[in-house]
């Protein structure tokens, strides 16, 4: 089993302690347990843990909203400890911060599963992100080499493979991404088209 570092931040003292304790028993780190929104947010902008489980009431905010402002950055997983009355703020975060929230009184039995769903869920969105990443990449590069490609055709009477070997050679002696290439030869076509 995988064991992760995992901030604990909830408003009641005896919770935290009850956590605490069920995380040490399921053999993952306890890196920090907080009694408030502020002293969550410093630990995790020091030292970003693999997980964090919070409340939802602390004296000086809303949990989730501190969850939501440490992921704008850098996401980091959460789960969500609550009472019943509480679950309509859970509901509204689900979609994005929140991963999985948890009923208390939370047992090792409850949290085990929690954080192994969490944390596989959380690695495969973390997936999905760069994959997109890498498609809007390649997107951005392929209008490049094909503008690249249609200012050669126009200014040098190239064919188009011919236009994309001089490129693939560009890119290829000079070391460079295609891309960057292509994106020089643009500037540079619209520089002198410009004087």
């Amino acid at each position: 089993m995988d064991t992760y570092s995992i901030v604990i931040a909830h408003g009641d003292a005896a919770e935290r302690d009850h956590l605490a304790f069920i995380i040490r028993e399921l053999g993952h780190t306890v890196q920090f347990v907080s009694a408030t929104c502020r002293e969550t947010l410093d630990e995790c902008q020091r030292s970003r843990p693999d997980l964090i489980i919070s409340g939802i009431s602390f004296e000086d905010g809303d949990g989730i909203e501190s969850l939501i402002e440490l992921s704008k950055d850098e996401p980091v997983p959460g789960i969500i400890v609550t009472h019943k009355t509480e679950l309509s703020k859970v509901e509204r975060a689900m979609d994005d911060h929140v991963m999985a929230y948890l009923i208390t009184p939370v047992t090792a039995d409850d949290l085990r599963p929690s954080i192994h769903v969490v944390m596989r869920r959380f690695t495969q969105f973390q997936q999905l992100k760069e994959e997109n990443i890498d498609l809007r990449e390649t997107l951005a590069t392929r209008k490049k080499v094909e503008r690249a490609k249609g200012i050669l055709m126009a200014k040098r009477g190239m064919t188009e493979e011919e236009a994309y070997i001089h490129l693939r050679d560009l890119a290829t002696s000079s070391r460079a991404k295609m891309s960057y290439v292509a994106e020089v030869l643009i500037k540079t076509f619209s520089v002198s088209a410009g004087k």
